[in-house]
C-alpha cells in the first residue's frame, strides 16, 4: 500500500475534492445555526456556496462574517475517515473563479455553469486555519494548518 503525500496541503485539498457537503456554522440574534451546503473551492484554498438571500446563515454572514464549518469524508474499511474543521470569515461575491464554478456545477449534476435563481447568492468562506483528520496516516490526531 503506497500512502499519501503528507504535505498537509495536498491532503487538503484531497479532502476538499473528495467531500461534498459543507457544515457551516453562523451565529444570529437567535444563537448559533448550523447549514449545510454543498461547496467548491479554488487553489488558494477558499470555499464557495450558493444560499438562498433568506436563508438563516445568509442573514446571518450578513451581520457577522466569522464561520467555522467541517467536512467529514467517511471511507470503508474502517480507518479510512478524513475531515476538516475550519473557521474564516464569509463574503458574499459576485462571481467564483471558473475552475471552482465548474466543479460546484458537476457536483450539482449540471452539463452547464451554474446559473443564480432570483433570490440565491455566491458566497465565499476565506479560511485562516483548518484542521486535519486524516485517519489513514494520523489516527483521530488532528494536524492544525494557517492560512495566511
Amino acid at each position: 500500500m503506497t500512502l499519501p503525500n503528507t504535505d498537509l496541503h495536498i491532503l487538503l485539498k484531497e479532502i476538499l475534492e473528495t467531500g461534498y457537503l459543507l457544515s457551516l456554522a453562523s451565529v444570529d440574534t437567535s444563537g448559533p445555526w448550523v447549514s449545510d451546503v454543498i461547496y467548491t473551492y479554488d487553489s488558494d484554498l477558499n470555499l464557495y456556496w450558493v444560499s438562498q438571500l433568506k436563508s438563516r446563515h445568509s442573514k446571518a454572514f450578513a451581520q457577522n462574517s466569522k464561520a467555522a464549518g467541517s467536512i467529514t469524508v467517511v471511507e470503508k474499511p474502517e480507518g479510512q475517515a478524513t475531515g476538516v474543521q475550519l473557521e474564516g470569515a464569509v463574503f458574499e461575491v459576485d462571481a467564483i473563479p471558473p475552475v471552482a464554478h465548474k466543479r460546484y456545477s458537476l457536483k450539482r449534476n449540471r452539463k452547464e455553469l451554474w446559473q443564480l435563481a432570483p433570490q440565491e447568492q455566491w458566497y465565499k468562506l476565506t479560511p485562516t486555519k483548518f484542521d486535519l483528520i486524516y485517519e489513514p496516516l494520523f489516527g483521530f490526531t488532528k494536524k492544525s494548518l494557517s492560512i495566511t
